[in-house]
């Protein structure tokens, strides 16, 4: 499972870049079938990008993936060796949670250290109080799947790892100190946030399974890799 860190103020440019991507590159044959860049289907030549060249389908996934570096996008990632966990004591352990939760997770140590990055230059800086801020958060939104007791254990997990305020304990710790609110599902359909993290997932998963045929596209991924854990580990 991957996760991408889109800012607020870059979403609009992601799908104005999104939009651009379609319109130079798509075939206007292809227009009326095309929903979303899903990256299984341009890889594949599959659905929507059936017909295609291989070549214009590889120059989209090109052009994608680097909206990572235009943006300065961060890509965290959790991983379970299906292979390997068999062999341990939490074998029966649902490796979609597990993922979830590293991915969770990794945004949480992510954020915190961007946030102490930011305090240790405000003091070093003498910034004035009122320019800076110090409360930056994060919404989670997953690609929505019918599969509804899973959908329903990664909603516990999140509400279990982000406890909300209630008293009489305002002190209580969690696990998402950064993370607002509830946890949202979406259709990737209309979402660019989420079709560039499939993207990277699909690329992400294909790599560490030894497929080196695409390295060109691990290669566009691996730069913005903040945080990435895979268990059991090696």
């Amino acid at each position: 499972m991957s996760t991408v860190l889109i800012k607020d103020v870059n979403f609009r440019e992601l799908e104005l870049r999104v939009g651009l991507i379609a319109e130079e590159l798509l075939p206007p044959d292809n227009y009326d079938e095309f929903t979303e860049f899903h990256a299984c289907d341009l890889y594949n030549g599959t659905n929507a990008f059936k017909g295609m060249e291989w070549a214009q389908r590889m120059s989209i996934l090109e052009v994608l993936l680097g909206t990572l570096e235009t943006l300065r996008i961060p890509v965290i990632y959790g991983a379970v060796d299906l292979s390997r966990i068999n062999n341990k004591i939490y074998a029966s352990a649902n490796p979609i949670d597990m993922t979830f939760r590293m991915c969770a997770l990794g945004v949480e140590k992510w954020m915190g250290k961007q946030l102490q990055e930011q305090f240790v230059e405000y003091q070093a800086t003498n910034t004035p109080h009122e320019h800076v801020r110090f409360d930056d958060v994060a919404v989670f939104i997953l690609d929505d799947f019918e599969n509804k007791p899973l959908k329903l254990g990664l909603q516990q997990a999140f509400r279990q790892m982000r406890k909300p305020v209630r008293p009489p304990d305002f002190q209580s710790l969690s696990q998402l100190e950064y993370a607002l609110d509830d946890i949202y599902f979406g259709d990737s359909k209309f979402s660019v946030g989420l079709q560039l993290a499939d993207a990277c997932s699909y690329f992400i998963g294909k790599h560490l399974g030894g497929d080196a045929t695409v390295n060109r596209f691990y290669a566009r991924i691996e730069p913005h890799i903040v945080y990435s854990q895979i268990e059991p580990c090696a």
